[in-house]
């Protein structure tokens, strides 16, 4: 198994020195503080979650979860900043409320309002204080959601990305069984 702890803390230290990581972290710092700003309760969740916890050593985009009475306030954030609007795909199977993809500069993100699958079977998560857990970058509290809320995401929508998103569920699987001294600390958010 690995040290996840150790991992995370060489993720970190790539994403605050490594000018590949620049624009993510730029972004990242916005978006969290921003968000901070005008009340909006969001939480990383996917690809960038696994990245902080030491499972990836890499992430594409940042996956933003947000509480669903929060969208206009999340959304007037993300129009200040100018991010492109991008084409969503294929959303047969999905009914969020809002899910949006966009580009800021280099920096791809997708904002949606809860993980809402419609077909062929039913389910539903909503934004949760529970479930949230932070961490701070340069005096900036970052939320993301709970290993094991994140397990249940990935195992849900393994359906329609198997291969890829079973795997991802099998990695979170893993991590949840490693010894906590093995694994970096994050403070439930309150």
């Amino acid at each position: 198994m690995s040290n996840y702890k150790e991992q995370a803390n060489v993720n970190m230290k790539a994403l605050c020195t490594e000018t590949k990581f620049a624009d993510r972290k730029e972004f990242l710092l916005y978006i969290a503080d921003e968000f901070s700003k005008a009340g909006v309760r969001w939480c990383l969740t996917c690809s960038s979650t696994m990245f902080f916890r030491g499972i990836t050593t890499d992430f594409h985009d940042f996956d933003i979860l947000i509480y669903w009475e929060d969208i206009s306030k999340a959304l007037a954030v993300v129009k200040a900043k100018n991010a492109v609007d991008l084409v969503k795909g294929d959303q047969s199977h999905f009914a969020s409320t809002l899910f949006n993809k966009y580009k800021l500069g280099s920096v791809f993100f997708d904002l949606f309002s809860e993980w809402r699958i419609r077909d062929p079977f039913h389910f539903t998560y909503v934004w949760k204080a529970e479930d949230v857990e932070t961490f701070e970058i340069d005096g900036v509290t970052i939320k993301m959601v709970s290993p094991e809320m994140q397990y249940v995401l990935y195992a849900a929508f393994s359906p329609w990305s198997q291969e890829k998103r079973l795997k991802q569920a099998c990695m979170m699987a893993e991590y949840l069984q490693t010894p906590a001294d093995q694994r970096p600390k994050f403070e439930k958010c309150v």
